[in-house]
């Protein structure tokens, strides 16, 4: 009889984990058991350093595996590998059967769904081809987002980027500017609302971009609670919903097409 708590995170895993990951996980788990014995029994966490740049998942992966050594040593690689597989596929096809994805920043792990906010914006990251809309209030301390926009930038993906700019509202104390290099900043079209376009209220309080969100080649789009931000990702708790319907994202995209051509967004320079 398997322990419930294993097998609770060989699903977990399996809906968190993308499936060009897979092969590499499984290489890296073949040697664990030896590895254990040698000089370096945690070799192992290095060379998964080197492949996966989430945290999250990273942190997710360290659990699954020391559960495994720890309670069933003796399944072997080559069953968790079929395991895995098979999880992950009827994933997929019950997936299929929902219009809208739950996505969560969720830190004690909790819920049926439980795809996490950082792991789904990597994704949709490194699957856009053409162009991908990020919109955010705070950006700061996202190294693995900054590492898989600069590889879309590498392959050609437009980056349009839609931001509160503290250097312009004085609403928040860190943005954009302390968050990417200056050459990526040349590379990446970024906007902000200006403050002389914002409605104001009778004690001169104005308003906010408040929105979270991303949008990948006009087609999937993720609407969330969370913000481009180190806690939003990994300690807050957070909400967001995926869907993949094209109709929707592209009416999404085009009020942000209308809003940067009429100078309510304008870009900064």
């Amino acid at each position: 009889m398997y322990n419930p708590i294993f097998v609770d995170a060989l699903k977990g895993l399996a809906l968190a984990l993308p499936d060009r990951l897979l092969p590499e996980l499984i290489k890296i788990m073949a040697i664990i058991p030896e590895s254990q014995c040698d000089a370096q029994p945690d070799y192992w966490k290095y060379l998964l350093s080197q492949k996966v740049t989430s945290q999250e998942l990273r942190d997710r992966l360290y659990k699954f595996i020391s559960l495994w050594q720890e309670l069933h040593p003796e399944v072997s690689s080559e069953s968790l590998h079929l395991a895995l597989l098979a999880a992950m596929e009827l994933g997929r096809e019950l997936q299929k059967s929902y219009e809208v994805q739950p996505i969560w920043t969720m830190p004690d792990q909790a819920g049926e769904w439980n795809r996490q906010t950082e792991p789904t914006i990597l994704e949709l990251i490194h699957q856009t081809r053409e162009e991908i809309l990020l919109i955010s209030f705070a950006v700061y301390d996202i190294p693995e987002i900054v590492a898989a926009m600069r590889v879309a930038l590498a392959r050609q993906v437009v980056i349009t980027m839609i931001v509160e700019m503290p250097e312009r509202s004085e609403k928040i104390p860190f943005g954009i500017l302390q968050t990417f290099p200056a050459e990526m900043i040349e590379q990446l079209q970024i906007y902000y609302w200006a403050v002389g376009r914002r409605p104001v209220n009778a004690k001169g309080k104005y308003g906010s971009l408040h929105i979270k969100g991303v949008i990948s080649d006009r087609h999937r789009v993720l609407i969330s609670s969370a913000n481009l931000t180190k806690y939003a990702l990994s300690l807050n708790l957070e909400l967001g919903l995926l869907t993949d319907q094209a109709k929707l994202a592209k009416q999404i995209h085009k009020t942000f097409d209308t809003l940067i051509q009429n100078r309510v967004l304008i870009p900064l320079r």
